[in-house]
């Protein structure tokens, strides 16, 4: 995508709008507006769009009422699901040699916990390309998920389990919500394989 004017527009499947190219500049994005806004990166129109995928910096996504996807990329992103919807977050590997995958730290707000394919708007996170060596049974050697303070639900990763290549690093903060690893994979809200 260049930076501009543009308009997207689409109907059926998953459509997503990819800002690679945007870099280091931040992007703020609420899919949820179908008149004209500053992405940050120029002016674009959303329209039956449920996919971003972000730059390097840190951007701001905001879900609408569909199924959408978010790939934050690098940098810490703020990630918005108040529209309802099952929403995936989805984590790919960016830099090899990163405990995190080149992902950065990235809060996420009105994440539903709930079984994924029951609940309506029940999200889910997609970490399995982060993931070397990982075989199910040995999930916690992993992830390590963590209420702190009593509000907010840290997961963190250790991209390689027990290999010792990597530690555990801060992958995403559910901000409001209490939940554990157990919980999280019985409702299959972590995709893993």
């Amino acid at each position: 995508m260049v930076s501009g004017v543009k308009a997207w527009s689409n109907t059926g499947g998953l459509d997503i709008v990819d800002y690679k190219l945007a870099g280091d500049t931040p992007l703020t994005i609420d899919l949820s507006k179908t008149g004209a806004q500053n992405t940050g990166f120029g002016t674009a129109t959303f329209r039956n769009i449920e996919g971003l995928a972000g730059g390097h910096s840190a951007d701001i996504f905001v879900d609408n009422a569909a199924d959408n996807q978010f790939e934050g990329r690098g940098g810490n992103d703020n990630l918005i699901l108040t529209g309802g919807g099952r929403d995936t977050l989805l984590y790919k590997l960016l830099a090899a040699s990163d405990a995190t995958g080149g992902n950065g730290s990235d809060d996420v707000y009105a994440f539903e916990v709930g079984a994924f394919a029951a609940w309506p708007n029940a999200d889910r996170i997609d970490v399995r390309e982060l993931l070397v060596g990982f075989t199910p049974a040995n999930e916690a050697s992993y992830l390590k998920v963590s209420v702190v303070n009593g509000r907010d639900t840290v997961i963190s990763v250790d991209r390689d389990g027990a290999d010792g290549g990597f530690d555990f690093a801060p992958l995403l903060t559910l901000r409001g919500v209490q939940t554990d690893l157990a919980t999280l994979l019985a409702n299959q809200q972590l995709v893993m394989v």
